[in-house]
C-alpha cells in the first residue's frame, strides 16, 4: 500500500512540518523566559493561549518558509525517494527554516529594545548601522548562551529529521498527481484561513 499511495512519504512529510512547529513552541516558550518581566502573562493559561493564537503566525510562517520544500517533496516525479534527491529535500528544508529560526533567537535579546519581534521595521532599523559586522561579533560574545541553545536545538532539530527516513518507492503517475494536487489544494486552504482568519 505504501508503494502505490504514497502514504509513508504523506506521514513523513507531516511529522518534518510538525517537528518545525513543534521548535517554533519551544523558542516561543523562550522568548517567555527571556522577557518574563516584559510580557504581561499572570498564569500558564494566559501563555497557552498566547500560543494557541500564536499559531496563527506560525501556521503562516511555516507554510510560506517551507512552500519549495513542499513543493518539491509531492512534485510528481517518479523517483523522489531516492538517496540523492532526498538528500536536497534535507538542505532545501534547514536552510531556509534554520534562517528562519534564528531570528527568533535574536528577538529573545533585541526584544527589550524594540519591543518588537524581527520584522522589516527592526531590519529597517540595523540598516542604518554602520557597523553590522561589530555588531554582530558584540551579539554573539554578550549573549552566547542564546548562540549555543540555537545550535543546540538545530542540531536536535536534524537529529529528528533524520531519525525518519523515506522508503524508496516507485508509485504510478496517477498517484504522483493526484497526491499533488491534494496537498497542493491544503496547503493553499489553511495559508488563506490562517492568514485572514479571526480570532
Amino acid at each position: 500500500m505504501h508503494t502505490h499511495f504514497r502514504l509513508n512519504e504523506y506521514k513523513i512529510l507531516v511529522y518534518r512540518l510538525l517537528l518545525a512547529y513543534f521548535f517554533y513552541f519551544l523558542t516561543r516558550v523562550l522568548f517567555y523566559i527571556y522577557n518574563i518581566d516584559l510580557l504581561k502573562v499572570d498564569s500558564v493559561s494566559d501563555f497557552l493561549s498566547l500560543c494557541y493564537y500564536g499559531l496563527a503566525f506560525d501556521t503562516t510562517a511555516i507554510l510560506y518558509v517551507n512552500l519549495l520544500f513542499i513543493l518539491f517533496t509531492i512534485f510528481p516525479f517518479l523517483k523522489n525517494t531516492t538517496a540523492g534527491y532526498q538528500k536536497f529535500l534535507f538542505y532545501l528544508y534547514f536552510i531556509p527554516n534554520l534562517v528562519a529560526y534564528g531570528t527568533n533567537f535574536i528577538d529573545f535579546i533585541y526584544y527589550k529594545y524594540t519591543f518588537a519581534r524581527t520584522t522589516i521595521v527592526v531590519l529597517n532599523v540595523l540598516e542604518h548601522e554602520t557597523n553590522k559586522t561589530t555588531l554582530l561579533l558584540s551579539f554573539l560574545i554578550d549573549y552566547w548562551h542564546v548562540f549555543i541553545l540555537f545550535i543546540a536545538l538545530s542540531a536536535f532539530w536534524i537529529y529528528l529529521y533524520k531519525k525518519v527516513k523515506v522508503k524508496l518507492s516507485f508509485p504510478t503517475k496517477k498517484i504522483h498527481y493526484f497526491g499533488f494536487s491534494v496537498i497542493g489544494f491544503f496547503c493553499n486552504y489553511f495559508t488563506y484561513h490562517w492568514r485572514y482568519s479571526r480570532w
